[in-house]
């Protein structure tokens, strides 16, 4: 939809691209929709073990992600039985048992054990066919992504991340312990990963970090849409995700340049260079989830780390490399902080006049990626299938 185009109206007489952000009800339908699609929930390195598990959310709904010997499975985290959530920590290990009345089920979500069954219910467990709501689960490098169970379609996670999935698996593995940092922010999901999105603003927003050389050049912005998602290069050189894609795959990517792919709902992972240290280059990676806690609250759940891409080190800066990795992710984590508080900032400002909105966004070259974005959000609302072909579109 073009900025002169009239937009079309949903709650409380808001256009639909934002109506989730004023309206409990709308926002209600989002997170339904959405939790349709494949969607980032967490990293396999927290659960390592037989029986660790942890919780999180997938739309509206809690739910526990398990690992269960090679396996990882997922739940909704609700008792079958009288709908008591099982997982009342953050994260542990131990069988999936009820603290209600002591249900037990099994890695398939079965109840497998029902205290006196048979006075209680006149059945053995077995004979209840009582099972816990279980979600698909797929993982990409050390990324776990679920979804509610769609066998209507058949589209793999490597289909979902299309061209960048190699990519995205070489960027979230960790070469060291990750800082995370979780920010309550009081905004929409949305306006927060509308400003990953966004080009524009770092002269206005980060003057002293992405801003202080003032606005990017158009020569060297590259984007590329792939699917529902996109990504941007800080290049001059023409870019291919494909080609960038399969050189991971294959273990001879060199990091050369700063980039971020976004992808579909509500992830984004970046590569960037952190200041060299004694003549040195090391690169470092940040994941950041924007979980959607109510239409006005946010979860940005983010992990900073130096990325496994090798990189030619010289004399001292080889010796001193396992110190390097201790001491710059915690440089890196000041400045990311910086930069998050203030896009905050923005976002609960865009939150603030939320109810105001009437129209469409004006979007610039610079805000492209957010346009691209919209478009696979309105027909994920509608039920339709996203945009599906993997194809590169320049800057």
């Amino acid at each position: 939809m073009g900025p002169s185009a009239v937009p079309e109206t949903s709650h409380a007489g808001s256009p639909t691209w934002v109506a989730a952000a004023v309206s409990d009800d709308a926002f209600t339908l989002e997170q339904a929709s959405l939790a349709r699609f494949w969607t980032f929930v967490g990293y396999r390195s927290d659960i390592p073990n037989h029986g660790d598990w942890f919780t999180t959310t997938l739309g509206s709904a809690s739910i526990f992600i398990q690992r269960e010997k090679e396996r990882i499975v997922a739940f909704e985290n609700r008792c079958a039985h009288r709908f008591y959530p099982l997982r009342t920590s953050p994260r542990g290990n131990g069988p999936i048992v009820c603290g209600f009345h002591h249900w037990r089920y099994d890695a398939d979500g079965r109840a497998i054990g029902v205290p006196k069954s048979n006075d209680m219910f006149g059945a053995k467990p077995a004979d209840l066919c009582k099972s816990l709501n279980g979600l698909e689960v797929a993982t990409c490098g050390d990324l776990i992504f679920a979804r509610r169970p769609a066998p209507e379609r058949g589209e793999t996670l490597e289909d979902f991340l299309g061209d960048a999935y190699a990519l995205v698996a070489a960027l979230s593995m960790p070469r060291a312990k990750p800082i995370r940092i979780v920010q309550d922010v009081a905004a929409h999901w949305k306006f927060l990963h509308h400003i990953s999105l966004d080009d524009y603003h770092l002269v206005a927003v980060h003057p002293s970090t992405f801003g202080k050389k003032g606005y990017l050049k158009p020569e060297t912005v590259r984007y590329v849409r792939f699917g529902r998602h996109s990504a941007f290069f800080d290049s001059a050189d023409d870019v291919c995700l494909r080609d960038v894609s399969a050189a991971c795959a294959q273990g001879r990517f060199q990091p050369a340049t700063y980039l971020i792919v976004n992808i579909f709902p509500n992830f984004l992972i970046s590569l960037y260079r952190a200041p060299d240290v004694f003549g040195s280059t090391h690169w470092y990676a940040s994941a950041i989830r924007y979980r959607a806690v109510a239409r006005d609250r946010t979860l940005v759940e983010s992990r900073l780390y130096p990325t496994t891409f090798e990189t030619p080190q010289r004399g001292v800066s080889r010796t001193l490399r396992p110190v390097i990795d201790r001491i710059m992710p915690s440089i890196v984590a000041i400045v990311a902080r910086r930069i998050m508080r203030e896009d905050n900032a923005i976002c609960a400002g865009l939150q603030s006049t939320a109810h105001q909105i009437d129209g469409d966004q004006m979007l610039g070259r610079f805000e492209r990626r957010i346009g691209w974005f919209e478009e696979a959000y309105a027909r994920a609302l509608e039920g339709g299938p996203g945009a599906s072909d993997n194809h590169d579109e320049g800057r």
